[in-house]
């Protein structure tokens, strides 16, 4: 009943914030991709040349394309997510080759999309475990996990289950309008 509960909560959180995140105006989504470039880049600390996974932005995500563009400027080597249905957990290629599928690498930090947060750096994904799969498999391999997010889509506290993974850290934008 306790995990049903959960399930129901989490379906009725995603709604939510999937809402939240949509109604973000458009020219504060233009401003935020390049605020969260910004802010991702002032805050948090990369040593040189190393891989650092983005993704490709939907469904109102945060579009972090800008911050990949600017890391690839940087020396590091910027690779995207995979779905495999063969696979437990996301694997990443080269964004530049994005249309090859041979070529895996294992990320040193994963820019991680979300629809909502809580304040122990929790995160509310689709609801597919792609993410927390993911988290668990490289976290033990020193893989930092990063989610990015507009401050909206903040919430108190998320119901957490056991599979469920933390975010090492956080990066956010608001409108100070």
């Amino acid at each position: 009943m306790y995990k049903l509960n959960i399930i129901a909560k989490k379906k009725e959180l995603r709604k939510k914030y999937r809402k939240v995140r949509k109604e973000v105006s458009e020219d504060f989504a233009i401003r935020a991709a390049s605020l969260i470039a910004e802010a991702f880049i002032e805050n948090i600390i990369i040593s040189e040349n190393k891989i650092v996974a983005g993704y490709i932005p939907r469904d109102d995500e945060i579009n972090v394309i800008p911050l990949m563009q600017k890391l690839q400027s940087l020396g590091h080597k910027i690779v995207v997510p995979i779905v495999d249905r063969n696979s437990d957990c996301l694997l990443f290629q080269e964004w530049k080759v994005a249309n090859q599928i041979e070529n895996y690498v294992i990320p040193n930090v994963v820019i991680t999309p979300l629809i909502a947060f809580d304040q122990n750096q929790n995160r509310l994904g689709f609801g597919g475990g792609w993410y927390d799969r993911t988290i668990e498999k490289l976290r033990p391999l020193g893989c930092k996990f990063i989610g990015v997010a507009y401050d909206l889509q903040f919430c108190k506290q998320l119901p957490i289950e056991d599979h469920d993974q933390a975010l090492d850290n956080i990066v956010t934008v608001y409108d100070k309008r």
